[in-house]
């Protein structure tokens, strides 16, 4: 009896497996074609030695990508960081300084995504103040804990981030 319903059940287990890797792999691509094409239009007005801008929307992409889809599409953050800085900037700071970079982001918004992830979703209740509150303290927080460890990561490896 174990071994019909197995055998019964088992090509669609392997049916749903196959399409759930297929679908993760196409969210990927979506993912990282714009990241890079998003960093590039927002590539203006460069902090030389650094590739940072005073406009940076990929952030806000792979956080709507982690607490949409799950904490598990973080590497797909390290790739399309990594990507972008050698496609759209060069590796300004250098490769060593380019991958420390994309670890510092990809661990940096996965944790804040994970607490954002922890906020209850919206109901059909009103928002609550606190609620709101707590998002944009956690995203700021977030983002501040990224650009001081990153600034610091490139200043020492190498990368110049002073006005030229």
């Amino acid at each position: 009896m174990t071994a019909l319903v197995l055998r019964r059940i088992g090509p669609l287990w392997t049916r749903e497996r196959r399409f759930a890797t297929a679908s993760a792999i196409a969210t990927v691509c979506c993912y990282v074609a714009l990241y890079v094409a998003l960093d590039w239009i927002s590539f203006i007005r460069v902090l030389p030695g650094s590739g940072y801008t005073p406009w940076n929307p990929p952030p806000a992409l792979s956080l709507a990508l982690l607490i949409g889809k799950g904490l598990g599409f973080a590497p797909a953050i390290f790739a399309a960081e990594l990507i972008s800085n050698k496609v759209v900037s060069h590796f300004p700071a250098g490769v060593l300084a380019s991958l420390a970079s994309a670890a510092i982001v990809a661990s940096g918004y996965t944790a804040t995504a994970a607490l954002l992830r922890r906020i209850p979703p919206l109901t059909r209740r009103p928002i609550r103040p606190r609620v709101v509150a707590g998002f944009l303290a956690i995203t700021a927080a977030g983002a501040l804990g990224v650009a001081v460890a990153d600034v610091n990561a490139i200043v020492t490896l190498g990368g110049d981030c002073r006005r030229a």
